[in-house]
């Protein structure tokens, strides 16, 4: 599914693991596409290579996300995992 996205927000979540402290990547993202949208943000998890390549330069910047996966997870909130393709400023 291709979803295009505009980014609000980029954090990191940190929780504890029966193996030790875990840090997982986070960038918000509202659905833009034109009919159908998501009526609520969601959480995508970027792999480590988009991270390295992308982290700073998306926020408010229209995206084209290619989504491979998508779960409720912690609190309701939907996550998606995929490719980024950027598109616009």
């Amino acid at each position: 599914m291709i979803a295009r996205c505009q980014v609000l927000d980029e954090e990191q979540e940190k929780y504890p693991s029966k193996s030790g402290p875990r840090t997982i990547r986070i960038w918000r993202c509202l659905d833009r596409t034109p009919a159908g949208a998501l009526s609520k943000s969601f959480d995508y998890l970027p792999t480590a290579e988009e991270h390295e390549k992308f982290t700073g330069k998306l926020q408010n910047r229209t995206i084209n996300l290619a989504i491979t996966e998508i779960w409720e997870g912690f609190g309701c909130r939907l996550r998606a995992k995929g490719a980024v393709q950027v598109k616009g400023k």
